[in-house]
Parts: C-alpha cells; structure tokens; sequence
C-alpha cells in the first residue's frame, strides 16, 4: 500500500480505490492523492489504523493537512510524522507531498532538536526548488488547474473520466490538454505523464 502511493504509482492506486470501495483506509487514500480532502474526512481519518510506522507517520501527515483544526494541531500532527518518520528513516514519504507541506516542514524544523530532520528540511527545500525551476516550461508556466489534470495523466482514468473527477467540462479539457502539451512540447498523454514523472511534477 505505502509502497504503491510513496512511489507515486498513481495508476495502480486508482485501481486499488476502484477495487476496494468499502474499505475506508483505500478510499482516504484515494482521496488524498486526488487532493479532495474535506473537513467531513478528518474523523475518517483519525479512525485509520496505526499498525505500523508507515500507516502512523501516514495518518500523521493526512490530519496535519487540515486547517480546520488549527494551526496547533496541524504542528502536531506533522511532528508526531517527523518523529516516527525519525525512528524508521522514512524521507521518501514527505518528499512526495504538496510544496505547502514541505515548507511547513521546513518551518518545524527550526524548532525541532533534530540533525535527521534538520536534513529532510533541506531535502525539501531542494525539492520545493526543483519543482519551481521545472514547472517553467517554454516560457510558460502550468496553471494549478493545469497541473492537477496532468496528475490524472499517469492513471487509467480516461479523459471523460478525468473531466466528471475534476467537475470539468469536456471542452475545456480538450482546452487543458492542449496547453499542457504544448507547455510540455509533447504530443499525447503518456508523454506528459513521461515528463511529469521524470521532472517530479505529480
């Protein structure tokens, strides 16, 4: 499960959600990496398991997410992620998170006593870094809209599919695509998937 969402293998959690509708761990998990996430989930997501470290520092970081509960909560949350993350070595998990996360990362980490996190901090600012430099392509910059279609790219969903996700008409998806390709100088969707991995855009 954490090996298929960490490693950003959208098609094959896509797949997992759509095979296990009743299971509420797959669906948060579904929901997350589409960024849907509401206040009606936080006690979703506080009733997830905690098993092991990974579904620990997992929960951690999803409740850390909600604004909802204030920014006291929100800190800790993430610190209880970056404590367990700590024991077991787990940096791929954060890395793979939004930039609004990583920074609030880097943010604690000034008030953290930690030569581990003080390193995934500057993991992520490297990160954070990467992204920004890369998100220009041609001059041009992908719209957040843009970037979240393009996140749907690498998973089975077909376009229709992606439209009715993304409460989005079918000919502005048509609209999207377009300008994402052409931002992207490539001609279909499996090469913007292709670069969209390759320059950790989604």
């Amino acid at each position: 499960m954490f090996f298929r969402h960490t490693t950003n293998e959208n098609h094959r959690v896509a797949s997992l959600v759509n095979r296990n509708p009743a299971n509420p761990y797959i669906q948060m998990l579904g929901r997350s990496q589409a960024k849907q996430l509401n206040a009606r989930d936080v006690k979703s997501v506080e009733a997830l398991p905690e098993g092991t470290p990974f579904e620990i520092i997992y929960k951690n970081l999803l409740l850390s997410q909600f604004a909802s509960q204030g920014v006291k909560k929100q800190r800790k949350h993430l610190e209880a992620a970056l404590k367990k993350a700590e024991q077991v070595g787990a940096k791929e998990i954060f890395l793979r998170q939004d930039n609004l996360t990583l920074e609030s990362v880097i943010n604690i980490s000034e008030k953290i006593n930690s030569q581990w996190v003080e390193s995934l901090a500057r993991a992520c600012l490297d990160r954070i870094n990467s992204r920004n430099a890369l998100l220009n392509f041609r001059g041009e910059q992908l719209t957040h809209r843009e970037i979240e279609v393009l996140k749907y790219l690498s998973t089975s969903k077909s376009i229709e599919q992606i439209g009715r996700t993304l409460h989005i008409s079918k000919n502005t998806m048509k609209t999207h695509l377009r300008n994402i390709y052409r931002k992207l100088n490539v001609s279909d969707r499996n090469q913007a998937a292709e670069v969209a991995k390759e320059k950790l855009l989604v």
